[in-house]
């Protein structure tokens, strides 16, 4: 049940609470992969020029120092 407090607040339901905490728990969860998949993609890159340059080095002799 609803309550209005002093101050025109209302007091939420257990029910309405854990609506609202599943909704943020997801946002949350669909947010944190949405980070893990960008920080994998950048690291991706980052291990892909590493080869590269690697193979480079490998292609001219080993005449390049690395960095």
């Amino acid at each position: 049940m609803t309550e209005m407090r002093p101050g025109g607040l209302r007091e939420l339901s257990t029910g309405e609470l854990v609506a609202q905490m599943s909704a943020q728990v997801s946002r949350l969860v669909r947010d944190e992969l949405r980070l893990a998949q960008a920080e994998l993609r950048q690291k991706g890159k980052q291990a892909i020029g590493s080869v590269q340059r690697d193979a480079q080095v490998v292609k001219e002799g080993g005449r390049r120092e690395y960095r």
